[in-house]
Formats: C-alpha cells, structure tokens, sequence
C-alpha cells in the first residue's frame, strides 16, 4: 500500500485473518485501494461503513475519500454535501482540499 502497488495491497488484504478484515484501520486503506484501482462503489461502501462505526484512526480523512468515491460514481449532489461539511469544519485535515474541490466544481 505505502508504495503504491495498490492491486498487490487488495491480494494482501484478502488473505488477512478474520479479525483484521474487519479492522476499520485497514479497511480505510483497502478502501483507497478499491479508488486507486477504480472500484470507488466499493470503496464507497467500505467508507460508509467506516464513519458510521466511529472507530477508525483515520476518522477525520473519511469523509473527503468518501466525497471522492461519489464523484467517481456520479453522485455529486452527495460528494458536494460532504465537500462543503470538510470546508466548514476548521479542524479537518482536508479543509483546503474540500474547499479547492469545491471551487473546482463550479
């Protein structure tokens, strides 16, 4: 994953034990495997999953992969909701991304 070699990362995930693949920490990274590699419903899934359980060490980068994943899939009502939700909240991570993206999609 950390090299970039996202395909090698989704084998790797899929022979992980029954624990780890439910670990919110790891599906958050197999989750930007599936965007890297063009499977963003996918991801997209993974992601919902991950912000409604709360548990995640990523918690605060969920929501921008998760705008990603929308506008990958034509849902852009749904990623502009989120964008602006990034943008507003001054402790994000992602705030002057949301922002840029939101600029962008005018």
């Amino acid at each position: 994953y950390w090299d970039g070699d996202y395909r090698a990362a989704l084998a790797a995930f899929d022979s992980l034990g029954a624990t780890a693949k439910n670990n919110d920490n790891l599906l958050f990274l197999k989750a930007n495997c599936l965007l890297a590699t063009g499977k963003a419903a996918a991801a997209g899934d993974l992601l919902k999953n991950i912000l409604q359980n709360g548990r995640s060490r990523f918690g605060a980068q969920v929501g921008w992969y998760l705008a990603l994943s929308y506008l990958q899939t034509g849902h852009a009502n749904e990623a502009e909701a989120l964008l602006r939700q990034l943008a507003a909240d001054k402790d994000s991570p992602r705030r002057a991304d949301a922002e840029r993206l939101l600029q962008e999609l005018k």
